[in-house]
């Protein structure tokens, strides 16, 4: 929330959203033009759901709102250039070396399926709890063609929690061949 710029008026997609604590947040808080809430498992998806629709949020709202089934594994060319977005975010979602191996394929094919002059920013937040993870994480990242850069603000405690394992934002670049 305290880079709104990078969600007013744009089209944003979430992978992972959970219960959609964040995406909520940031469609009241952020006016962003439209907001994909995404997961793969269809209790998750229901409970998304039903805290999207009580929260006063749909397509027919402004932001316009929905909630997708994206499974990192089996999404075409196809899906990924039908959701288009200017903005990716994924909170929490480094935490098993399998699954950052199915995020990487998955963020490789949407900046695939960008236009080139339109690529989406994409932002990940992790809480490091495993550094070894992460740390694959991050080299799945660079072997796929994917740098990523740091993001040093400082980040203020709004929500009081352990800060034992530490928080880290990136933001996700193309490298560029030739």
């Amino acid at each position: 929330l305290q880079n709104q710029q990078v969600f007013t008026g744009r089209s944003v997609l979430e992978l992972g959203s959970g219960v959609g604590l964040t995406g909520i947040g940031i469609c009241r808080s952020c006016s962003p033009n439209r907001f994909i809430f995404s997961d793969c498992h269809a209790s998750v998806l229901q409970k998304l759901r039903e805290n999207v629709q009580l929260n006063g949020l749909s397509e027919q709202t402004s932001p316009s709102v929905r909630v997708d089934e994206l499974d990192w594994t089996t999404a075409s060319d196809e899906t990924i250039r039908d959701i288009g977005c200017d903005t990716v975010i994924a909170a929490d979602v480094v935490y098993d070396p399998d699954v950052a191996g199915s995020l990487v394929k998955l963020l490789v094919k949407i900046l695939n399926c960008s236009s080139a002059e339109r690529k989406p920013e994409i932002f990940i937040c992790s809480t490091v709890r495993n550094p070894e993870t992460y740390d694959g994480f991050k080299r799945q990242l660079e072997t796929a063609g994917i740098s990523h850069h740091v993001m040093s603000e400082p980040v203020p405690n709004v929500f009081p929690y352990d800060r034992l394992a530490p928080i880290e934002l990136i933001k996700l670049f193309r490298v560029q061949e030739g």
